[in-house]
């Protein structure tokens, strides 16, 4: 082979483009001749394709039914492309003269576009507010997108885009994938259905339309209703039926109030109220201690349905405590219980303490009485008004000037009321001295 047939550039193209599927040839710059060559090998990133010499020609098994290769001027050709046969592909030669002749080159294959697929966000479709459509197609180059609804043309892009979605929405639309590279053109149908979601219920509700099932979640009070479903099967049957929802909030935080904290024995009224901070469909019970209450005479009154207890005329033994235990099918609650304070008295006073003493000696006289609350506690002797104050009288050494008539007076500060009651100290043998 004389040099001048040879070349000893680069002597295939930089770029070569296939489509998947097709075949493509990587053409050498090398024109034949009668001599032989002494080996041709090709290589694809590094890893061996065909190695041919004079004596044996090896093809790698991947590529036994898919290459040919030219020996008089080195071209490969490759059949039935897909993406795993892009890459740099490299060409050593030796030809008789024994001068090593090489090149490079990269394969680009264009398969494509594939049956494009289309995404709909969100889904299901809401009612009155933006849908979008999304095409897409594996495609190299990539490929343009065009859009027809109902057979008329869209805006060409890869996504159609629903500003506000209604009824005048719904029905097919077609995508359709080109690659001008290929010529390759492909084209789906998607179908947007009439599984619309009324704000209310977005992303909380879904539909099967194959049993017809329907899932409701993150409930709230305002979903409780009768609901219904009319279904057409494919043959034209026409199905329907009904049912009711029943949506409970569950109730927590229950306190019972009452509308005044002075009460009086025989004269005050108060009214209890029960609040909660949740809750729906509510059942009440009052509690006294352990015992329910019922309305079981004038003076207990329960109202505002079951929301209020009132007692009437309140007297000591309505103290309590009270308790309001509030329920509904789903859970239930009780407050903290209340105690009422219920003034009376003072009642039942008396004076307790030695009536005779000896001169000298050390005397307590005690005064207690019945009351709510407490009440506060004066001491006379003989008429006179003494400075003790509280329920104890005490006579450190007994003289001539402690006899006589003790009187102490209990005054309850809330009922206004007073009771006194007196307690003789004599003396017990003669003053000593």
């Amino acid at each position: 082979m004389s040099l001048e047939h040879l070349c000893f550039g680069n002597i295939i193209d930089v770029r070569v483009y296939g489509t998947y599927g097709k075949n493509t040839t990587f053409t050498t710059t090398i024109k034949p001749t009668s001599d032989r060559f002494t080996s041709v090998s090709w290589a694809v990133n590094g890893t061996s394709i065909i190695t041919s010499t004079i004596s044996n020609t090896i093809v790698e098994p991947k590529y036994a039914d898919r290459t040919t290769l030219f020996r008089e001027t080195g071209s490969l050709e490759l059949r039935n492309l897909t993406n795993e046969d892009s890459g740099e592909y490299t060409v050593h030669i030796i030809p008789a003269s024994g001068h090593l002749i090489s090149g490079a080159a990269v394969l680009e294959v264009h398969h494509g576009p594939d049956t494009p697929t289309v995404h709909q966000h969100p889904n299901p479709a809401v009612e009155e507010e933006r849908l979008t459509l999304s095409c897409a197609s594996d495609s190299l180059p990539p490929a343009t997108f065009t859009w027809e609804f109902q057979r008329r043309p869209l805006v060409p892009s890869p996504q159609h885009v629903i500003a506000q979605l209604d009824e005048d929405h719904l029905g097919n639309y077609t995508c359709t994938a080109r690659n001008d590279l290929t010529g390759l053109v492909v084209s789906t149908v998607y179908t947007l259905n009439g599984s619309l979601v009324s704000p209310a219920y977005r992303k909380r509700i879904r539909l099967n339309t194959t049993s017809g099932w329907l899932d409701l979640w993150d409930l709230t009070v305002g979903d409780s209703g009768a609901y219904t479903v009319d279904i057409t099967t494919h043959t034209d049957q026409q199905l329907n039926g009904s049912t009711g929802l029943n949506v409970y909030e569950r109730v927590s935080s229950v306190t019972v109030t009452p509308n005044t904290t002075e009460l009086l024995e025989f004269s005050s009224s108060v009214r209890m109220s029960c609040q909660v901070s949740t809750g729906t469909s509510l059942a009440y019970l009052w509690m006294n201690g352990s015992s329910e209450i019922t309305v079981s005479s004038d003076r207990v009154q329960i109202g505002n349905g079951g929301t209020t207890l009132t007692i009437l005329n309140v007297t000591r033994y309505d103290r309590g405590p009270y308790t309001c235990n509030v329920s509904n099918p789903v859970s239930n609650d009780v407050g903290w219980p209340l105690t009422l304070t219920i003034g009376y008295g003072p009642e039942q006073l008396a004076i307790i303490g030695p009536s005779l003493v000896e001169f000298g000696e050390v005397t307590l006289l005690y005064c207690s009485a019945t009351s709510v609350p407490p009440p506060s506690y004066t001491w006379s002797l003989n008429g006179v008004l003494t400075d003790v104050q509280g329920p104890v009288f005490v006579i450190a050494s007994v003289n001539s000037s402690d006899y006589g008539k003790y009187t102490c007076t209990a005054v309850n500060t809330l009922t206004d009321l007073s009771q006194a009651a007196d307690h003789v100290v004599s003396f017990k043998g003669r003053p000593k001295g």
